[in-house]
């Protein structure tokens, strides 16, 4: 028996290779290039302060400037009661005011515990350098619960990634048209929203606004359709493409587990524009802030909802034009068996028996009819 010698591999083998580990490959530097730069060393970048006094608000100023350049954004208001309803608002991340020997820094602990810390920092520095003591009052506290301020980033992820994984699943489901997907999105949006309320607010995790359900739902449906309206352009992309957006993008960018402001620039760039992101903004407002600041991220939510049914309304136009046309054609004489139609038409893309004709083809052209079981004597005409 001859013996088999090992050809070495060819270019075949490594085509293979490189399909079998490109995902993997793009996956590993997608979680290496956007979790560490984002997250491993917070810092303020353009944090919006509201200071009482213009002239106490240009002496914090410069100081912060000198020792965090580019840290902060100092705005003058009136008073303490403007400084306190700038944070309420949300047009402010703290609102300081120099009172004495007794200044108070405004925070909200519901913009996240490292971040509340981070300022608590910077401004016991600079109410030491006047020999001054500071005191802190928090406006928005969080629920005993949530000692971190982070429980909402846990629950739009539960809100999220099941959405992307809901359109990857759909596409293997070809027996539903486009319009039972996306009654199937909404249906679990519906369900994944009210079932993760009621176990957040039961455990104590959230508080107790019916609103934070909206929100929720906006969430999955934006990912989930927008997900599925990537999905025919993407192609064999569509993993690391989807993985990429809603998971490996979507996290460090959501200001749940680092603020937004203590985010570097371009990731507050990517914050302005993701659906988690967003989301977890307009859950703060509604459930800490009575409502500031919600439209704009249900606003950019509604965005990604309205795109991904543009691309999936794309997506059906382009397959109905590249659907095989016909032109008609005369005939004369018996045609033989079997007969297709009791018109012969010829058809650039005939199919091989009227079950394979897709309804869509048979509305555009025409081209197929009920079989006929006779043949017809007469010559048939075509109008034109």
């Amino acid at each position: 028996m001859a013996e088999q010698t090992e050809r070495p591999p060819g270019p075949a083998s490594a085509r293979t290779l490189a399909e079998a580990l490109w995902f993997p490959a793009a996956l590993f530097l997608g979680f290496l290039f956007c979790f560490a730069p984002a997250l491993h060393a917070p810092q303020p970048h353009h944090v919006k302060v509201a200071v009482a006094d213009p002239a106490v608000a240009r002496r914090i100023g410069g100081e912060l400037r000198r020792q965090y350049p580019g840290g902060f954004d100092i705005t003058a208001v009136t008073d303490g009661r403007a400084a306190r309803q700038a944070v309420l608002d949300r047009h402010a991340a703290a609102g300081f005011v120099a009172d004495g020997r007794h200044p108070v820094l405004y925070v909200a602990k519901a913009n996240g515990m490292s971040f509340e810390q981070t300022l608590r920092t910077v401004f016991t520095e600079v109410a030491a350098r006047s020999h001054q003591r500071l005191t802190v009052e928090d406006v928005a506290p969080t629920v005993s619960k949530d000692l971190l301020g982070s429980t909402l980033l846990y629950f739009g992820i539960a809100w999220s990634v099941p959405g992307y994984i809901l359109a990857t699943t759909l596409l293997r489901v070809v027996t539903f048209s486009r319009r039972g997907k996306l009654l199937t999105i909404v249906g679990a949006a519906a369900l994944f929203s009210v079932a993760d309320y009621l176990i957040g607010t039961g455990l104590g995790y959230l508080p107790a606004d019916p609103s934070a359900m909206a929100i929720a739902f906006l969430l999955t449906t934006a990912v989930a359709t927008s997900a599925s309206g990537l999905a025919p352009f993407t192609r064999q992309f569509f993993p690391a493409v989807g993985m990429g957006l809603f998971i490996v993008l979507s996290i460090p960018t959501s200001g749940g587990a680092v603020a937004a402001p203590m985010l570097p620039t371009f990731f507050q760039h990517m914050h302005a524009v993701m659906p988690l992101a967003n989301a977890v903004d307009a859950l703060r407002g509604v459930l800490y802030f009575d409502g500031a600041g919600v439209l704009e991220p249900v606003l950019v939510l509604c965005a990604w909802i309205a795109a991904g049914a543009a691309l999936l309304g794309l997506d059906a136009w382009l397959r109905n034009r590249r659907a095989p046309g016909c032109t008609p054609t005369a005939t004369r004489g018996r045609s033989r068996s079997p007969r297709w139609t009791t018109r012969r038409w010829k058809c650039r893309s005939p199919p091989r028996s009227p079950s394979t004709v897709t309804t869509t083809s048979a509305r555009r052209c025409r081209c197929w009819s009920a079989p006929s079981t006779t043949p017809s004597r007469a010559p048939s005409v075509v109008p034109q």
